[in-house]
């Protein structure tokens, strides 16, 4: 497993109490801002922080425009 993935992962359950990889991988493609998840925009932002900043991991302009920064599955598609 990507590293980088993992701690995206610690993330999640560290603020928001999901696991994508163990306790609710059935979460993982369903949309950040869906109703069974349910993240804030704001929340979002810190997110997208985290990831340019403690995973040093640019996210370009494209990948929010074409609705990839949306689930954890499509996220973790920055890290391949």
């Amino acid at each position: 497993m990507n590293n980088k993935i993992e701690k995206l992962n610690d993330y999640f359950r560290e603020k928001f109490k999901i696991d994508f990889l163990n306790e609710n991988k059935e979460l993982s493609s369903e949309h950040v801002f869906g109703p069974k998840i349910g993240i804030s925009a704001v929340s979002l932002l810190y997110v997208y922080a985290f990831i340019e900043k403690e995973l040093e991991t640019k996210i370009s302009e494209t990948f929010i425009l074409e609705e990839k920064f949306a689930s954890f599955d499509s996220i973790c598609t920055l890290f391949e």
